[in-house]
């Protein structure tokens, strides 16, 4: 078994990977970390809606700091979110760094305007109010450093996007395998360690069976494809 992310999606669409989800038995996700965005305490930026106005109406008035390449999770969050609210999103400044750690402190040092990473890279600096998280792409509002943190769809954006990490199998497991290794999984979710490791590591279990699975990366590849294609970005247009 192996483990592939959001990020593996992506890399297949940029045309910087090969292997997509229809190359593997997916057997279940394991977490999701949803992307905060977040700005200095100097920045004059409170909220989300601000921040959308602004780029509404000017789409390169800001700078956005990302980790990793172009066209990652972090990206196309903040695009997706963007362009809801109808700013052109090829236009907006976006700057790569090699980690969402380089990012953060990109944005501490006033550098660069925004941050759109994992929640877990900045739970410090939101704790020692370093950073202002102005919204959270989270179907609900998050536990722990970011309960007071509104989502994107409380601020009139409906979108959920998160960096999920799935366990998966090689192609042609047999039907009894994909249900054994289903119910070790299922076991896992409940044991005290593995709660003990969401709460620690601001993590968000996001357990489906193998099926539901299959249906939930197809629909992330697919959302995926249309904001990176938006974005000018994409290398797969057709096909799965």
């Amino acid at each position: 078994m192996s483990i592939i992310s959001t990020s593996t999606l992506a890399s297949h669409i940029l045309g910087l990977g090969s292997v997509n989800y229809t190359d593997i038995e997916p057997i279940v996700p394991l977490v999701t970390e949803y992307i905060v965005f977040a700005v200095s305490v100097s920045s004059p930026i409170k909220n989300f809606k601000e921040l959308s106005e602004k780029m509404k109406a000017n789409p390169t008035v800001l700078s956005f700091a990302i980790g990793s390449g172009l066209g990652n999770p972090n990206h196309v969050a903040i695009a997706a979110a963007l362009k809801a609210n109808g700013a052109d999103v090829r236009r907006m400044k976006v700057v790569a760094f090699g980690g969402g750690k380089e990012a953060l402190m990109a944005v501490l040092g006033e550098h660069v305007d925004v941050l759109a990473v994992a929640g877990s890279i900045l739970v410090e600096e939101v704790k020692a109010r370093k950073l202002r998280a102005i919204a959270v792409a989270a179907p609900r509002r998050l536990d722990g450093a970011f309960n007071t943190i509104p989502t994107l769809k409380e601020q009139g954006v409906d979108l959920v996007f998160g960096f999920s990490r799935y366990i998966v199998a090689p192609k042609g497991v047999s039907n009894d395998q994909l249900a054994y290794w289903e119910s070790v999984f299922a076991s896992l979710i409940r044991s005290e360690e593995w709660k003990n490791a969401l709460e620690k590591n601001n993590w968000n279990s996001t357990y489906m069976t193998s099926s539901q699975t299959v249906k939930d990366l197809q629909t992330q590849y697919f959302a995926l494809r249309s904001v990176l294609t938006e974005l000018e970005l994409a290398k797969v247009q057709q096909g799965k």
